[in-house]
């Protein structure tokens, strides 16, 4: 290292072969653990003689491990500790999926755990093929899947391994690099292991007490998440209500339903489910049955023109999501039992939810003339307040009133609030006769707009809460 103009230079040797990242990306299908294992086994060795003289890498990652020709790897990436932690004043340099969770604070300690942390993440993103989930991400709420939940071909053992090896709490996870490789090299050894870590972590001093006061807690917020939704979808009807007032032409039914439903359910739950796993969609599944029961009811009567009690509760009765909906929040209050036969096809019916809202979305942009979509100046007005003024005066009201403090819940019901025109408008412009060209571009356009929209309201609101 050396000091020229006013500025501090690292000179470091070029260990040749390519970058770990750059290795997996250009193959087919994950590695086996045997293999990640041999591969690492030099990095597992230089990280194990850094610690026994006091030092800490701090960015284990893929970017930062290089392959060589004779297929063994070495690890670069050498920086400072503030470097590697959020909120040091330095420019940070965090690794998403491969920094550990202390690394994002400034007021925990670091040590040994840490690189242990990220060698654990380099080796899932090996055998599984994908990254785990962000450690920021995860202390919102913790979703990472176990490895051999994404890659049947990982032994059990060393699923429990990783799974130990990326605990969140530093005193919950495997304390040494030596510890980490050893384990994933003996079966015997990780039961051995995994008996020390329970006898080592801090227990509850009444796990049920606990457990009542975490539900208790998810129970608030998720009829936090019903009052919120219900104030949301209101006040979007009564703005757009007051909108069009003195407007009578033949695109205002459709212009009034495009701008109070979103399309919360295909373009909302995928985004929610990757920010704030089970819990959000918990909450988000509240958002969408206030949803359902307005659409069939005042929505219905919007693009019908009828206000027949009947036609109504016909369009409930043949309504399933609600049905659903019902089900699953009775199952979820009562604290009642699923069977695995049950829920393991109900967990992998409901992991297709993502790619086939993707799909629909997709579907319905290739459907429509763009060029003239883009240049109907009423798509853009309708695009404008489904997009805009509606959420913005949903987020200025919950500032106002003071209902950002309910957090997650708060979140979710802006972010669907957020989402595009509802995919059924265009099907309720065919069913009643309204102008299908206006309704399908409202979808449309809205649709193109939420790419860039979305992703900034959840900015803004991780920002602000």
């Amino acid at each position: 290292m050396f000091e020229e103009n006013n500025t501090v230079y690292a000179v470091m040797e070029n260990p040749g072969g390519i970058p770990l990242q750059q290795w997996l990306d250009e193959r087919p299908s994950p590695v086996s653990a045997e293999t990640a294992r041999n591969m690492l086994q030099p990095v597992f060795d230089g990280v194990a003689a850094m610690h026994q003289v006091g030092l800490v890498h701090r960015g284990i990652c893929p970017e930062n491990i290089r392959v060589l020709e004779n297929g063994r790897a070495r690890l670069t990436g050498y920086a400072t500790v503030g470097l590697r932690t959020a909120g040091s004043g330095l420019h940070e340099q965090l690794y998403e999926g491969y920094s550990a969770p202390e690394q994002y604070s400034t007021t925990e300690f670091e040590g040994r755990y840490t690189d242990e942390y990220s060698l654990a993440a380099v080796v899932y993103r090996m055998v599984c093929g994908q990254s785990p989930v962000p450690a920021a991400q995860r202390l919102v709420s913790d979703s990472n899947p176990r490895a051999r939940t994404l890659e049947r071909a990982v032994p059990e053992y060393v699923s429990d391994v990783l799974w130990m090896g990326l605990q969140l709490g530093p005193a919950e996870r495997i304390q040494t690099v030596p510890q980490l490789f050893r384990a994933l090299s003996s079966q015997e050894y990780t039961t051995e292991l995994t008996q020390t870590l329970q006898q080592a972590a801090p227990r509850p001093q009444s796990t049920e007490e606990e457990e009542r006061k975490k539900h208790i807690l998810s129970l608030r917020n998720l009829l936090a998440a019903f009052g919120l939704s219900v104030l949301a979808i209101l006040m979007g009807t009564v703005l757009t209500l007051l909108l069009t007032a003195r407007q009578k032409d033949s695109r205002t039914p459709i212009f009034r339903f495009a701008c109070v439903f979103s399309n919360a359910a295909y373009m909302g739950f995928p985004l929610i489910s990757a920010l704030f796993g089970a819990e959000g969609l918990l909450y988000a599944s509240a958002y969408v049955t206030v949803f359902n029961i307005l659409l069939w009811t005042m929505g219905y009567g919007m693009v019908s023109g009828s206000n027949s009690p009947k036609a109504i509760a016909r369009s409930l009765l043949h309504t399933p999501v609600l049905y659903a909906m019902v089900v699953g929040l009775s199952i979820y209050l009562l604290q009642i039992p699923v069977p695995s036969l049950i829920a393991q096809p109900l967990e992998l019916l409901g992991g297709m939810n993502t790619p086939l809202s993707m799909l629909i979305t997709g579907i319905l942009i290739a459907a429509g003339d763009v060029r003239s979509i883009v240049t109907d100046k009423h798509i853009w007005k309708l695009a404008g307040v489904r997009m805009l003024l509606i959420p913005a005066v949903c987020l200025a009201a919950f500032a106002v009133l003071g209902l950002l403090r309910f957090g997650m819940s708060a979140q979710v019901v802006l972010l669907l609030e957020c989402c595009p025109a509802a995919a059924i408008t265009s099907v309720f412009a065919v069913q009643f006769g309204h102008d299908e060209h206006f309704a399908a571009g409202s979808v449309v356009l809205t649709t193109l707009l939420s790419i860039l929209i979305l992703p900034l309201c959840a900015l803004v609101l991780t920002a602000l809460m």
